[in-house]
């Protein structure tokens, strides 16, 4: 799988105990959501992009793991 590096970024900070994505990083964590790396709550409303309770599916851990840490 072809991840880019600001994706790699986002999994490795969600690994890391990130649980709020916000702002122009909701658009890289949603395209990971459909990757079925992440997972996450979206509360977007008109006062900005947000996601609440992002974690990593056990395929994001398994990269971020196993490309990232390794």
């Amino acid at each position: 799988m072809n991840i880019t590096k600001t994706q790699a970024l986002l999994l490795q900070q969600i690994h890391d105990g990130l649980s709020v994505v916000k702002g122009d990083d909701t658009h890289t964590l949603k395209r990971l959501i459909e990757m079925g790396l992440a997972d996450g709550h979206n509360s977007t409303s008109d006062l900005g992009a947000e996601y609440f309770e992002v974690t990593l599916t056990p395929e994001g851990t398994a990269i971020v793991v196993d490309f990232l840490i390794g």
